[in-house]
């Protein structure tokens, strides 16, 4: 996550080790840093044995190319360096400081890994001392990283949705019968530290969605399609539900992926709770990808063996595409004589391994996958986290996956939008929204379970 230490600092260290004795220690409290914007402020304090301070600052993944000597001591024995970096810090943001302080007669090195709080204030990190250190197998913007249990992306929802990017595009015959009923439009807000994603109904006669990000390859059909403009008119339709899906631009490969959060509640809501292969785009149609968790909104679906298959049923899953369709590798958990899962809160859990994949909910293993055309597939790439939620779909929603009786429109059919809305709506939505407290990402050591 962090860069190495540079060039600069073990000529350093190797100078300095000609006239003094270098020590591994240092009092915790002994550093403080505040960032105000593009400036950060940083305090070595309460240690008149200090004589001289240098240090070096990395920013995320970027490395600073030297270290600043600071030599004069403000009031109270407190070295003082505000430093420009020109680029604006935000809540959540990583940042490292290597310090480098001389006493009188010893050297003394540290690295600071800190985490930018709500305040502007640099938290330390709890990362792993050297000698407690597990080997890690995650890999983030490709560089492999030191030690697994440690925090590499942490959004609590608190302050807005930099690190996201919205999908904007109508979802109806595109393509059937893999259609969804829906468009994706910002249909979220943030309330108490949550995200909500909104799914409802409207009854528009006409659609156009600026901002649209479709991926279209230059064809106007497809364009029209997913950004409009439509008009109800000559048998074309409106999307009837609108919805809301959003990706990050924190990208990764193996580790293990928390969630909490509660699932809707309504007939034929999905949620989605997705990592996708780096590469792709969230508004691709055919693209691989793992399904953290998810449970329908129908409080009572069965499968066409008379199996339960709604809200009190969890699934994790593999998606592969192929030239025959796709086919779906699934671990099940039936909450059987429990509250179904969008009743309350559940942490789910996903762990990628090289060798395996797990799912876990509230702590509780229920499933494994370990096929190999899934662990090939994603071997290729890091994955992108995808937060979102949809009504309908033949892939969600696979015809002849369901009993035949329990659903009245056919997803491939011209008319299945309107027999959507047509029969969805007679029983109103009673929880139409997916709601997320936090998604943390932790790095992995190969025996985690």
């Amino acid at each position: 996550m962090f860069c190495i230490f540079k060039m600069q600092f073990m000529c350093l260290l190797f100078l300095m080790g000609c006239f003094v004795a270098l020590v591994y220690a240092y009092e915790e409290n002994d550093i403080q840093v505040i960032v105000k914007g593009k400036e950060v402020e940083i305090s070595v304090h309460d240690n008149p044995e200090v004589k001289t301070f240098f240090f070096s600052m990395d920013i995320g993944e970027e490395c600073t190319s030297d270290y600043k000597f600071v030599h004069n001591h403000e009031k109270n024995s407190t070295f003082f360096y505000k430093i420009d970096i020109n680029k604006e810090l935000r809540k959540d943001d990583s940042l490292r400081i290597i310090g480098i302080f001389e006493t009188k007669d010893k050297v003394i090195a540290k690295t600071y890994d800190l985490i930018i709080d709500g305040s502007g204030r640099g938290v330390k990190q709890d990362i792993p001392k050297r000698s407690d250190c597990v080997l890690s197998e995650t890999i983030v913007n490709s560089k492999e990283q030191p030690c697994s249990q440690v925090l590499i992306f942490k959004e609590d929802f608190d302050l807005g949705l930099s690190g996201w990017t919205y999908e904007r595009r109508s979802r109806i015959f595109d393509p059937v019968p893999v259609q969804e009923f829906v468009a994706y439009v910002n249909n979220t807000y943030l309330y108490k530290g949550h995200l909500y994603l909104n799914a409802n109904w409207v009854n528009d006669t006409y659609f156009r969605l600026d901002g649209c990000t479709s991926k279209h390859n230059g064809d106007k059909n497809i364009l029209k399609r997913q950004c409009g403009p439509l008009s109800l008119r000559g048998g074309v339709t409106i999307p009837p539900v609108h919805s809301a899906k959003l990706h990050s631009s924190f990208t990764f490969k193996y580790g293990r992926v928390e969630i909490r959060a509660r699932m809707p509640i309504g007939d034929w809501l999905f949620p989605y709770l997705i990592l996708q292969p780096e590469g792709t785009y969230s508004e691709d149609n055919y693209v691989n990808h793992l399904r953290i968790a998810y449970a329908r909104g129908n409080k009572k679906l069965q499968d066409n063996n008379a199996m339960p298959i709604g809200g009190d049923v969890l699934f994790g899953s593999a998606v592969l595409w192929s030239m025959n369709g796709s086919k779906e590798y699934m671990t099940i958990k039936r909450n059987l004589n429990e509250a179904p899962f969008g009743e309350k809160f559940h942490i789910y859990t996903l762990i990628w391994h090289k060798d395996r994949i797990i799912f876990k909910v509230d702590g509780l293993k229920y499933g494994t996958i370990t096929h190999p055309d899934v662990l090939r597939t994603f071997d290729l790439n890091e994955c992108f986290i995808v937060l979102g939620l949809t009504a309908g779909g033949g892939l969600n929603f696979r015809q002849d996956y369901l009993m035949p009786q329990q659903v009245k429109f056919m997803n491939g059919s011209v008319k299945a939008t309107e027999l959507f809305a047509e029969n969805t709506k007679e029983k109103p939505w009673e929880q139409p929204n997916l709601v997320i407290d936090y998604v943390h990402v932790y790095t992995t050591h190969a025996n985690e379970e």
